[in-house]
């Protein structure tokens, strides 16, 4: 690793690379579909009500880590969020 640069928080990779295979996911998924089948809108409607709130979350915590250089304690992020 070079000099200065920074180590990669795994979970925060993981996580966004689900959202991003979720929000695929729920965007194949053809209007005429969702109307067509049940289960096709119950998960289009249920992929789109938390992968924008998730990825708000997670820019929010890595803004925060950009600030300080150090990654915080998760708990205490999410009860200052909440």
């Amino acid at each position: 690793m070079e000099a200065g640069a920074e180590k990669r928080i795994q979970w925060v990779d993981t996580v966004k690379g689900t959202g991003i295979l979720l929000i695929v996911l729920a965007l194949s998924m053809r209007p005429e579909m969702r109307d067509a089948q049940i289960w096709c809108r119950w998960i289009y409607d249920f992929i789109c009500s938390f992968t924008m709130g998730m990825f708000f979350v997670i820019s929010g915590y890595t803004y925060r880590l950009s600030e300080t250089g150090r990654p915080q304690n998760r708990a205490r992020f999410a009860r200052k969020k909440v």
